[in-house]
């Protein structure tokens, strides 16, 4: 299974009254690491909607907190993908100096026109599995 290791910044728009990064902000930084997962798979999410015309839906979203992240921190977003058969579930983390700061399990439904799931089709399964597997 592919792991990607995606480079990300704690910056001052991340930062809550708290003075430490807000929940909202680890949302932003799990979405960076799924954008660069797909990404190096050759995806994206408007390719898959112009090409495969599908749309990818958020079905679920677990997060569990550990660790605060703090302005000017560099981090790491983890992230791997498995399919399913309309389904893609994104397992990541985030990691701050090998450390384990959140946990994130996301499962993104694909759609069609109807917004209902649609089975992922072949050509899009085979571009996802040949860089998960290879």
């Amino acid at each position: 299974m592919r792991i990607i290791l995606t480079p990300v910044s704690v910056k001052k728009e991340h930062i809550d009254v708290n003075e430490h990064a807000s929940y909202s902000s680890y949302l932003k930084f799990f979405r960076e690491g799924h954008k660069a997962f797909l990404n190096a798979c050759g995806l994206d999410f408007k390719k898959i909607k112009n090409d495969h015309k599908l749309l990818m839906f958020i079905r679920k979203l677990d997060i569990e907190f550990f660790r605060e992240l703090f302005l000017d921190d560099k981090i790491e977003v983890e992230t791997s993908m498995s399919l399913g058969k309309t389904s893609g579930t994104f397992q990541q983390k985030i990691l701050k100096n090998g450390e384990v700061c959140s946990k994130a399990k996301m499962v993104l439904v694909f759609v069609g026109s109807s917004k209902k799931p649609k089975k992922i089709p072949t050509k899009l399964r085979k571009k996802i599995e040949t860089f998960l597997y290879s």
